[in-house]
């Protein structure tokens, strides 16, 4: 019982924290970029890192299924937060448009890939659970 509340519990708090973390800085990102002078066309291709974030949760979601080791789902969950709380913060220190972008960009691939691990590791603690 004592691992089930631990493996909820505290990724759920990473995970609220890794929330604050890129949401917050989701909601001053235009006035950021625009602080840049980043070019418009350049605003709307920043998109594109949402569209990676999402094909790599494809991908990592797949490799998680392949693999079925918790090391693994561990590792890639854990790597995918750190991902998210160096790459986010770094952005205090973007002097040009393009290393703004390449930073949101790896966060949403720090999310792709935490992603479909951490639902693996709670899935197969709610399966625990119930039998």
């Amino acid at each position: 019982m004592r691992r089930t509340l631990l493996v909820f519990i505290l990724p759920s708090l990473v995970s609220l924290m890794a929330d604050v973390v890129y949401e917050g800085d989701r909601s001053v990102s235009g006035a950021f970029l625009e602080s840049l002078k980043t070019p418009q066309v350049m605003v709307s291709l920043i998109g594109l890192g949402e569209f990676v974030g999402t094909l790599l949760r494809f991908l990592s979601g797949f490799l998680a299924t392949y693999i079925g080791s918790s090391a693994a789902l561990w590792a890639l969950t854990v790597t995918g937060y750190a991902v998210t709380y160096l790459s986010i913060p770094l952005l205090a220190f973007a002097t040009s448009w393009g290393q703004a972008a390449l930073l949101y960009t790896v966060d949403r691939v720090g999310k792709g890939l935490r992603t479909p691990a951490r639902d693996a590791i709670l899935s197969e603690v709610a399966d625990s659970t119930t039998t």
